[in-house]
């Protein structure tokens, strides 16, 4: 693929663009590739099995003005679990490197259409603002 350089005096070159443009645009690629980006950014939700039994104290006994319900992990009790807890989900889609790559190459390559204007590296040693409204006024 061969894509137009214009110098700063207007006149038209050719050159040759990395093949990574010539790839074919795969949209159903790209969303798939998106897609999982997105969903690995969800925070994972669901309960621990552990959590309220991690205790390290001991329990101390009678007369220490507490109470204490003896099967303390129900719902219904202060410090029990929870009665319907949310399930484990995990909403991490996975996709395969090459598939990946894929989509990128595709991507690189769709935006080769989109680009307008091509022009030489010396346009950003321009310093006065005169100079560069008549590389503007050259380019057309």
């Amino acid at each position: 693929m061969k894509a137009h350089v214009y110098s700063l005096e207007g006149e038209v070159t050719e050159i040759e663009l990395p093949s990574v443009f010539e790839t074919e645009y795969r949209p159903d690629v790209i969303k798939r590739a998106v897609l999982s980006c997105i969903s690995k950014r969800i925070q994972k939700r669901g309960t621990k099995k552990e959590a309220g039994k991690r205790h390290v104290v001991h329990y101390l006994g009678t007369n220490r003005g507490i109470s204490r319900v003896r099967a303390a992990f129900v719902p219904q009790a202060v410090g029990g679990r929870r009665a319907h807890p949310p399930k484990t989900k995990v909403y991490a889609e996975k996709i395969n490197k090459k598939e990946k790559n894929l989509a990128v190459r595709s991507a690189i390559a769709m935006s080769a259409d989109e680009i307008p204007l091509i022009v030489e590296d010396s346009l950003e040693d321009l310093e006065k603002t005169q100079e560069v409204a008549e590389v503007f006024q050259n380019l057309g």
